[in-house]
């Protein structure tokens, strides 16, 4: 392969004897066929450590590599040329094969193409965080760019020693703001971003251990604060037997003495407690009392629809069970309607035995008839 030939050149003189007319030459045809094998080949091996970078994160050197003259996209480019299939049947005749990369070519191209594009967005997001730096925005906001900057470049060693020293920065402000603060929403938001963040340098265990402490302790006291208030309204709500309101504010208390820890026996639940027993003991009646309307109602439907006896009983010993007198008035329609019931039976079970004394009547006079034909015979 001839040094002042680039592959476009070697390419370029194949299509200009593929495109003339009669007999080529097949010493020609053999030098072309070896210089265009031989860029083929170097190609082949440029596409491959262009590959092995790539899979390795290393997008900047597999651009560089792929930039070196002769550019490897353009390369390709002219050595894939569109009468590439008539090249290959004139090589084909003289004994020789067409090579061909071993290598997935497309995918190559679009992994150097996305690298292409992550470095130009990398590029541009360098030009904002300089911009950044030098208008002396916020540190919270130079760390997001860092990270978004290292997130494009994962590979590059400075990236993360820049988020590492970023991240230094913001973990003690994080800390001065919580020594600082007496709110619990605001310990709790730096509590979380300490416990949550993705850092890459993670912060320290004296660090975690003063921030939970500093956030522990306000948030004991914020949850004391609330047990108060809640005591308290449970306490009006029960003073103006205002059950709806009790049951209102019951999942609350529960979730806070859940979070504070609150044991059945502890003095500072007991007036809670109390109010939220009588408000079981009101529902209980309450239920009572409803199953009392509904057994009575039961009973009354029961004994307008002349129901049999069997279930007049069962409904009137449910409703008994309450422990309640029965109304006089459902007392009498029921005492009517079982005394109807059994004056009816009563009825019945003379009917049948008359109809049985009667049966029984006819066949002993028949039966004496026979016998006193018998005894003339």
């Amino acid at each position: 392969m001839s040094e002042d030939r680039d592959p476009r050149r070697v390419v370029a003189d194949i299509q200009r004897m593929l495109a003339a007319a009669g007999e080529v030459e097949k010493v020609q045809v053999r030098r072309l066929a070896d210089e265009y094998a031989a860029w083929m080949g170097h190609a082949s091996e440029r596409l491959t450590r262009c590959g092995e970078y790539l899979a390795q994160g290393r997008g900047t050197e597999a651009i560089y590599l792929a930039e070196l003259d002769p550019p490897l996209l353009t390369w390709l480019g002219a050595m894939f040329f569109p009468e590439r299939d008539q090249w290959a049947q004139v090589t084909e005749r003289l004994g020789t094969t067409l090579p061909r990369p071993n290598q997935d070519v497309q995918g190559i191209v679009r992994g150097i193409n996305d690298a292409y594009d992550r470095e130009q967005a990398l590029a541009e997001e360098k030009r904002a965080f300089r911009r950044m730096t030098l208008q002396n925005l916020p540190q919270s906001i130079r760390l997001v760019q860092a990270r978004r900057l290292m997130g494009l470049d994962p590979a590059s060693l400075a990236l993360q020693e820049n988020v590492r020293d970023l991240e230094r920065d913001e973990q003690r402000h994080l800390l001065e703001r919580a020594r600082r603060s007496a709110s619990a929403s605001e310990l709790a938001e730096i509590h979380s971003t300490l416990a949550n963040t993705p850092w890459v340098e993670t912060p320290g265990e004296a660090l975690r251990r003063e921030v939970d402490g500093l956030y522990g302790r306000v948030r004991f006291s914020h949850l004391q604060n609330e047990q108060s208030r809640l005591s308290r309204k449970l306490a009006e709500a029960h003073k103006r037997k205002d059950l709806p309101e009790v049951l209102r504010l019951r999942p609350e208390w529960d979730r806070l003495s859940s979070e504070m820890g609150l044991a059945p026996g502890d003095p500072r639940a007991h007036s809670a407690l109390r109010v939220l027993a009588w408000a079981d003991r009101e529902l209980a009646d309450t239920e009572e009392d409803l199953g009392h309307v509904n057994a009575l109602d039961e009973l009354q439907s029961a004994i307008a629809r002349q129901a049999e006896e069997s279930e007049l009983w069962e409904l009137y010993y449910r409703l008994e069970a309450f422990g309640r007198k029965v109304p006089r008035e459902v007392e009498q329609r029921f005492q009517m309607q079982v005394d109807k019931l059994d004056e009816r039976r009563r009825r019945r079970e003379m009917v049948v035995v008359s109809v049985v004394l009667g049966i029984g009547a006819t066949v002993l006079v028949v039966f004496l008839v026979w016998l006193v034909g018998r005894r003339a015979v």
